[in-house]
This record gives structure tokens, C-alpha cells and sequence, in this order.
């Protein structure tokens, strides 16, 4: 960067010939600002060849002393002459071959005591308003001060060579030694670039470390970049307090702030059938096994009519059947047992129910608190990122799980594996790091993982860092705002970010509560099975008795129905050997 404001406060003859040579270098161009001072401009018009030097001086201003007469701004000045010094001027535009034209009026003030009342400083005034100025090159925008070097010297980049994560940042070597770079945050140091008015030639360079001390790395990189051997730093580097004070940032065009990460378990992958998930399937059947005979019993001892009556109108019988029986079972107080019978077992079937019906209840909820419940105990083990970042989180109070064990974890790929181990077979129940990485992993394995909690917003994101007074930093954070604002930046975290792998890990870990089974409630299941037996017995019994002259009918026409089938067979006998009977 260079400056591009200049201020002549020279004789005019030294004057002119900086004028000539600035216009030969360029430097009275669009982009450019020329401020003359009334110790120059005062007698420039004195010199032979000022038309000349005029046409260098196109889109210059000028501070030409001026003496003010016939206005109330003069004889204010007047009257006030005794106690403040008045310098007036007047303030031109040179026009080059056009000549110059009047912008307006400058009154500089040099308060004491008895004027301060009168006074405020400097200010500007002039009765017809102050003119738009026409700058070199024939415009009217403002120069910014500074413009971008054009010189062939080209920005050296520093890039971390690996940090774990390639959705971010990727340093690729081939056979042949060609380094390739890539990720979300070499495309947006790219598109912050290519939006400057002015091309800046630039080159990454590799910037290699251990692996094992990636925040030191990282810290040492902003330091080399302090040390001049970089121009710049681009890569997940966080902002923060300490490293500013070496480098200058720019904007963040990360997430700010830490997050934590946990597993997800089938159930909030399923959550539509999550009722079924505390009972085994098996045990599904059972239950619906034991809840038919036993409406078929209690619909045998309670059925509304006679045997006798119910000849002919079995169409429906099974409906009837089990809707007496589901009346009874679940709106006791509707339906009138007439039975004992039938009483104990409904009483029965109301203790199995509530056994089945608690268990399952904290089972469910089991389910569906049991992370919760294990990070809120702080005995679970905590993933956390190799930056002091996350390391700095896990001893903050105000941070969940802050004095929970914690592992270092370096890379995505551990992230992954430390998570779907758990914390009770070696790995982790939740992963503590900057929201950046946390939204790469659970944008890629969007059915494994989910944020758990809120986000602390104790960091200020990814930014690009550049040498300390570097104007180019303030240009690159105008273009992060301007990328912000347009959606490349959303456009760019979807390219990067938004490849999900749908799959999940079905595997139990410690995270995960097991279903009921049968063979957890054999014993109840037996009981009942008992007792329906026993009742049974007692049933059949009950209507033996009560029908025994029924059953002595029966058994008088079965013996009828039997000695009528021996006569009707001897008869038959006979008639086939007539001559047997005179034998």
C-alpha cells in the first residue's frame, strides 16, 4: 500500500517541478489528492510559465490567502480582530487547461481565553455553499488516502499445513511437489481478493508444524507473520487478544463463540416410533398374547346370554368378545362383573399392567435423558480441541462440564471415533470446541451428531491476519462484510459445509439404554399364566356343577343312543344269517 494524499508546502518554483514529475509517474491520476498550500499557491500565479504548470496540476485544491470585504463574516472578523488572530483563505480547484474555480472559504482560528467564547476552531464557509470538487483524473469520489501498490512484489501467505479438518483448510503435495490449497477458508481469502479495486499478486505458502501443539503452532504463525517473513496468514486462526497485539485481523467470516457436540442415539434419529423402543418386540407379542386370553376368559364367564341362547348368532362374537373384554380392562368402573372369577382376574391383569407400565415409563424416559443426566453429573469424559481455546473452556465455571476429565483430540476422524466409543469404553460423551468445527461435523454427519446446549461467546471467530499497520487488512474486512451481506459467505459454508454422509452407527455404547425383554419379566408372566390356569379349573368346575343334571341328560341319551346302535347291529346280523337260529 501507498499513500496517496500529498500535501505542498514548498516554494513554487521547487513546486512546479514536483508537479511535472508526479504527472510523469502516475501520481496525478484518479486515486490520487493534491493539497496546495497558500505559501506555494499564493505566488505560483506570479511564475512565466504557470499556464503550463496548470496542466499539471489538473484536479488540484488550493489555499490562496483571501481578504474578505462587504460581508457580516468580515466584519465580525474585524471587530474581533483584537483578540484573536484571523487567517483567512480562499479555496480553489485547478482545472488544468480550464484554469481554477472557487470551492468555498477556510477561516482558521487560534483561540485564547477571551475568544473561546466566540470561537470553535476551524470550520468552513462560504455564501454560496461549498462546491463539489473534481479530484485528478476527472472525478468526484473522494481519494481513500491510500491506494494498492501496482509494484511486481507479491504477498508471500502463510497457510497451516494440516489442522485436521479439510472442509477449512487442505494443503495437498502430489508426486511432482505441486502444492495444492484448498477449503472454505482459502475461498474466502480468495473472493476477498478478487473484490479489491486493485489487483494484489499473491502466493500461499505451506507453513509447516507439530501436529502434537497445534495451538503453540498457530501462535508462532501470527508470530512469524509479526517477524515480516510473511506478508499475511490465512487458516482457522482465532482471534484473540494476545495475538492482536502482534498482527492486525480482519473481520471474522467464521461463527463466533464455543459449542458442544454429542452423539446422537437411534431414538432421536427414530423419535417417531420411540414409544415401541422400551420393549423388545417379543415382549410386545407377549403382552398382546396374555391381554387375548385373558379377555377370552373374563368374555367365557361374562358373556351376556346362555349357551343355549347363543346358538345361531356367532357373527360378531369375536368383536363382542373383545369389546366387553377392553371395557372392563381399561373402564372398570363402567362395566358389572358378576364373577369372583372374573374380578380376580381383571385384578390380576391391573398388577401385571402396572409392573409393565412403570418399567417401561422409566425406561422411555431413560432414553431420552440419560445424556443429559450424565454430563450434569460431571463424571463423564469430555472431548476437547488441541487450541487453547477449548482447553480454556474446560476450567471455566460458566461453562457446562467444566470440571469434567477431558481428552485433547486433534483431528475430525477422532471426533468421530472418541464420540461413537463413548466415555465408559474409552472415548467421549460430548466434544468441547469452536463453533466452526462443530458445525463441519455435524453439517457432514448430520444423523450422528447434534449441538448439545447453548454456545459461550467467548471467541471471536476465524480471521485473516496481516502485519501490523498493513492497510490491506481494512480492505479485506470491507470485502468479508460485503461477501456477508451478498451470501457468498452462506454460499461457500453450503459448498463446504453441506455434504452430509447419511448413515448412523446402530451400535449400543454406553450412551444407550437397553429394551425390556420377556425374559425380564419371566417370572410375572408365569405367575399370570398360574393363575389363569388355576382359574380355569375353578371355572369348569363351577359350570360342571351347576349344569350336573344337564350332563346327567347327556349321559342318559349317550347310553340310549348306544344300546340302540348294538340292537340296530345285531339286528343287521341276523338278517344277513337267517339259518343261525335253528343251529
Amino acid at each position: 500500500m501507498e499513500t496517496s494524499v500529498f500535501v505542498v508546502h514548498v516554494e513554487p518554483v521547487l513546486a512546479s517541478r514536483i508537479f511535472v514529475h508526479a504527472k510523469r509517474l502516475g501520481m496525478a491520476s484518479q486515486g490520487y489528492a493534491w493539497i496546495v498550500t497558500s505559501k506555494c499557491m499564493n505566488h505560483l500565479q506570479n511564475l512565466k510559465d504557470y499556464s503550463s504548470i496548470s496542466e499539471n496540476m489538473q484536479g488540484f485544491i488550493g489555499f490562496r490567502s483571501y481578504k474578505m470585504k462587504g460581508s457580516k463574516e468580515f466584519d465580525m472578523l474585524q471587530l474581533m480582530n483584537f483578540i484573536t488572530q484571523m487567517v483567512n483563505f480562499e479555496i480553489v480547484n485547478v482545472l488544468g487547461t480550464e484554469g481554477e474555480r472557487r470551492v468555498g472559504f477556510w477561516t482558521g482560528k487560534f483561540t485564547n481565553k477571551l475568544s473561546h467564547g466566540f470561537a470553535h476552531g476551524r470550520h468552513l464557509f462560504s455564501s454560496s455553499g461549498f462546491e463539489t470538487i473534481i479530484w485528478p483524473g476527472g472525478t468526484s469520489t473522494i481519494p481513500k488516502g491510500r491506494r494498492m501498490q501496482t509494484s511486481s512484489k507479491t504477498l508471500r501467505i502463510a497457510v497451516p499445513k494440516s489442522n485436521g479438518f479439510p472442509q477449512l483448510l487442505k494443503v495437498d503435495i502430489d508426486l511432482q511437489a505441486n502444492i495444492s490449497f484448498s477449503g472454505f477458508c482459502i475461498e474466502v481469502f480468495k473472493a476477498a481478493m478478487a473484490g479489491l479495486e486493485h489487483k494484489v499478486p499473491y502466493e500461499f505458502v505451506p507453513f509447516e508444524y507439530n501436529k502434537t501443539h497445534i495451538g503453540e503452532a498457530y501462535s508462532d504463525l501470527v508470530y512469524q507473520v509479526y517477524l515480516q517473513k510473511y506478508d499475511a496468514a490465512v487458516g482457522d486462526i482465532t482471534i484473540t487478544s494476545n495475538r492482536s497485539l502482534y498482527v492486525d485481523f480482519t473481520l471474522p467470516f467464521t461463527d463466533m463463540g464455543i459449542g458442544m457436540v454429542s452423539r446422537l442415539t437411534p431414538k432421536e434419529n427414530q423419535n417417531l416410533w420411540i414409544f415401541l423402543k422400551p420393549l423388545t418386540p417379543g415382549l410386545w407379542l407377549t403382552i398382546v398374547g396374555v391381554y387375548v386370553l385373558s379377555a377370552l376368559f373374563i368374555w367365557l364367564i361374562e358373556r351376556p346370554a346362555p349357551v343355549e341362547q347363543q346358538t345361531g348368532q356367532s357373527n360378531g362374537e369375536i368383536g363382542r368378545m373383545f369389546g366387553f373384554s377392553f371395557s372392563i380392562f381399561v373402564f372398570a368402573h363402567w362395566e358389572k362383573l358378576s364373577s369372583n372369577l372374573s374380578r380376580s382376574v381383571v385384578v390380576l391383569w391391573v398388577f401385571v399392567l402396572f409392573i409393565l407400565g412403570s418399567n417401561y415409563t422409566a425406561t422411555l424416559t431413560s432414553m431420552m435423558t440419560v445424556q443429559q443426566i450424565e454430563f450434569n453429573t460431571g463424571k463423564s469424559i469430555v472431548g476437547r480441541g488441541a487450541g487453547p481455546v477449548a482447553q480454556g473452556a474446560i476450567g471455566n465455571p460458566n461453562f457446562p462440564n467444566s470440571h469434567s476429565k477431558s481428552i485433547r483430540l486433534t483431528s475430525l476422524e477422532e471426533y468421530v471415533k472418541a464420540l461413537s466409543e463413548g466415555s465408559k469404553n474409552g472415548g467421549v460423551s460430548a466434544i468441547i470446541e469452536e463453533m466452526p468445527y462443530i458445525n463441519v461435523m455435524v453439517e457432514k454427519y448430520p444423523t450422528r451428531y447434534s449441538k448439545v446446549g447453548h454456545v459461550m461467546p467467548t471467541t471471536n471467530g476465524f480471521g485473516f491476519a496481516f502485519r501490523k499497520g498493513s492497510p490491506i487488512a481494512h480492505d479485506i474486512s470491507r470485502e468479508i462484510a460485503k461477501l456477508r451481506e451478498d451470501g457468498t459467505l452462506q454460499r461457500l459454508e453450503n459448498e463446504w459445509f453441506k455434504n452430509p454422509i447419511i448413515d448412523f452407527d446402530s451400535r449400543n455404547t454406553s450412551d444407550s439404554v437397553n429394551p425390556l425383554t420377556v425374559r425380564d419379566f419371566g417370572g410375572l408372566f408365569f405367575i399370570n399364566g398360574i393363575f389363569l390356569a388355576i382359574t380355569c379349573f375353578l371355572f369348569l368346575t363351577s359350570l360342571l356343577y351347576k349344569n350336573i343334571h344337564v350332563m346327567k341328560e347327556w349321559g342318559r341319551l349317550v347310553k340310549q343312543y348306544i344300546c340302540m346302535k348294538i340292537f340296530k347291529n345285531k339286528r343287521d346280523a341276523n338278517a344277513v344269517h337267517p339259518k343261525l337260529d335253528n343251529l
